[in-house]
């Protein structure tokens, strides 16, 4: 039969498109017997037979091939648009119930069976995807692998993915596990434990934007949130909104704590009493300008209970750069539990202590140069020895004598010790003798002896207090080369005679003039000891290296009036 002629067309692409189609059928129709007015009954043609059939009413040339059903026919060429494909080589087996069509730029591939769910596979024949179909409609997209690498999905798209569920939910499994859910119903994404459905984490969305973040514990309560960056964690408040960063106790509405910021203004954070059980009792730092930081605490009630308590485990150290620890000049310094014992300034430059309620010191700046004003005692603690010398200051201090002794150091370190305590006596005892060794007068006048016999009355005196000799200044009117040696002798009770040695110093007297005295202290003694018993009578010797005509004696005392 004559080839068929395409219709001649001014679009370039159309052209092409036709002579392809014509191509394709003048082949097919110059290889297949049919005649003009053929029909696709059944009863025509062998299982397997393949021809092209003319459909006068459609005016369009169809492939059909011959099936148990019957001739079955697709179009030989689909237009797609811009260019066409061929079906020379497509194998198809269709059925009544199958319709494969494309009209009006829509590709159908249909099938009105009841009970089975139309696909397309793309792909090799062990390595495909699929394209799925219910009777609902439902599609399914599916991948299938022959080897042990995983069959992917991917969407690539030269724009936007929009999924667009009407049903409102869009989940995301792994088999039959279910991990994340859209539910477009309620604006909330949902992400599950891989091992249990009933632990999941829930983010929210309400009106104005509104967002929960939420853990859920199906069996108890570890679902924690954590917050782990490598970076920073960022929270943006509302410029000069109070608590504009909240915190709420779990499952309730109490606001237990809050940020705030005032640009150029304040920094602050405020925690409410007890889980937030209300918004007026707090506690609250503010920070300002410079760094200068408030801390304070509220009490809504007017009660004045809102008490701040520091209790380390440790030290409390302030350490101000500043070196300066400040009290309002009204407020006072608590010791006992804030009851009665404090330090106050009363008024300015007056610092008072008080304990048990009573002022016990008061340091007055305002009078000459300052006055301590003390009510009952003052205890110090006792010391070996003075601290080290200050200029324009003088020490008072307890020396560690048995019992202690108030002592008193001025500021070119010179010690009195004992103050109150010792009474100092000087006796002047002045003789004549032209003998070396002679017991000089305590009891008065210029008589001295030799001898004790017989002459306590002369010589000897009875100590009026526990106390020590503590020093002798002796000046003869002749030269003295030698020993100057002083002796004290003692008599207790019922012993009417200072016959008993006890204490023995000697001073070396190196050629000095005559007229010239000479100091002898009792700190260290030779011999014995420089102690005197209080009720027992002593008497002092003195021997010196040449007879010492005119002499004069000062001897001093230092008696212990406690004793």
């Amino acid at each position: 039969m004559a080839n068929r002629t395409a219709p001649n067309v001014s679009d370039p692409t159309i052209k092409r498109a036709l002579d392809d189609i014509y191509n394709i059928l003048n082949d097919i129709l110059g290889t297949t017997n049919y005649e003009q007015n053929e029909s696709l009954s059944p009863s025509a043609g062998k299982l397997g037979d393949f021809k092209a059939v003319k459909d006068y009413k459609n005016k369009t040339y169809k492939i059909a091939g011959k099936t148990r059903e019957g001739w079955v026919s697709v179009p030989a060429y689909l237009q797609t648009g811009t260019k066409g494909f061929d079906f020379k080589l497509a194998e198809f087996n269709l059925t009544k119930y199958d319709k494969i069509e494309y009209k009006d730029t829509v590709f159908s591939i249909l099938n009105d069976q009841s009970g089975l769910n139309p696909s397309i596979k793309i792909g090799s024949t062990n390595n495909y995807s699929t394209f799925s179909t219910t009777d609902t409609g439902d599609l399914t997209i599916a991948t299938v692998g022959a080897g042990t690498t995983d069959s992917d999905l991917t969407l690539d798209v030269d724009g936007d993915i929009e999924l667009n569920a009407d049903g409102g939910q869009v989940v995301i499994k792994d088999g039959a596990t279910r991990h994340f859910d859209f539910d477009c119903d309620n604006t909330r994404f949902r992400m599950y434990d891989a091992l249990d459905a009933a632990d999941f984490s829930t983010i929210s969305i309400g009106e104005s934007g509104a967002t929960i973040i939420s853990t859920t514990d199906g069996g108890g309560n570890a679902g924690h949130l954590t917050l782990n960056p490598d970076g920073n964690i960022l929270l943006y408040g509302i410029d000069g909104e109070e608590d504009s960063i909240r915190f709420h106790i779990g499952g309730a509405t109490n606001q237990f704590a809050g940020f705030s910021a005032d640009d150029g203004s304040f920094s602050q954070l405020r925690m409410y009493e007890m889980g937030g059980n209300s918004t007026v009792d707090y506690f609250n730092i503010k920070v300002e300008e410079h760094g200068e930081t408030i801390i304070a605490t509220a009490d809504g009630s007017g009660a004045v209970a809102a008490d701040l308590k520091i209790v380390p485990v440790g030290d409390l150290v302030l350490d101000p750069v500043s070196q300066k620890t400040i009290i309002n000049a009204t407020d006072k310094l608590y010791f006992d539990g804030g009851t009665e014992t404090y330090i106050a300034e009363s008024s300015a430059d007056i610092l008072d202590f008080y304990v048990g309620g009573d002022k016990i010191l008061s340091i007055d700046e305002n009078v000459d140069t300052g006055v301590t004003s003390l009510v009952g005692t003052l205890k110090i603690k006792e010391q070996a020895t003075a601290s080290a010398d200050t200029a324009a200051y003088g020490q008072l201090w307890v020396d560690t004598a048995t019992p202690n002794e108030l002592a008193f150091t001025d500021d070119a370190g010179t010690d009195i010790i004992g103050i109150g305590k010792y009474h100092y006596e000087s006796k002047v005892c002045n003789y004549y003798a032209s003998v070396v060794a002679n017991y000089i007068p305590l009891a008065g006048y210029v008589v001295e002896r030799t001898s004790t016999a017989n002459q306590n009355e002369y010589i000897a005196m009875v100590a009026p207090f526990n106390g020590t000799l503590h020093r002798v200044l002796w000046r003869s009117e002749a030269d003295q080369d030698g020993t100057l040696e002083i002796d004290i002798f003692e008599s207790p009770d019922e012993t009417e005679v200072p016959g008993t040695l006890t204490g023995v110093k000697d001073t070396v007297l190196d050629r000095i003039n005559d007229d010239i005295s000479v100091e002898v202290n009792f700190a260290s003694m030779d011999t014995g000891t420089n102690a005197l018993v209080k009720g027992r009578i002593y008497a002092i010797k003195i021997t010196c290296p040449s007879a010492p005509y005119d002499t004069n004696c000062t001897v001093v005392f230092k008696w212990d009036i406690t004793s």
